[in-house]
């Protein structure tokens, strides 16, 4: 398979359909450098998705923290509100 697609990319690359065919003749007939660069692709996508998703779970978490936050104002603004009636009933 990957003889065949050398031998296809090496008609390409001397009738001078692609400039950028040369480079692909390389990667097309050494395995190891292929595999190689197979592996450092996937690699690469696999470090960008967890970077993505801590930046994501890091902009969640803040959110929320916020959110309880103004509920626990909220919460402690109402019962200081009740305290401060019941003073002002009591005179």
């Amino acid at each position: 398979m990957a003889e065949a697609t050398a031998r296809a990319l090496d008609r390409l690359a001397f009738a001078g359909a692609l400039p950028f065919v040369r480079p692909l003749v390389r990667i097309g007939r050494d395995l190891r450098f292929t595999l190689f660069l197979c592996a450092l692709l996937v690699s690469a996508s696999l470090i960008a998705c967890g970077l993505l998703q801590m930046r994501q779970d890091g902009l969640q978490l803040r959110q929320e923290s916020a959110r309880f936050g103004a509920t626990r104002a909220q919460d402690i603004a109402a019962a200081a509100g009740a305290t401060l009636d019941r003073y002002a009933r009591m005179g």
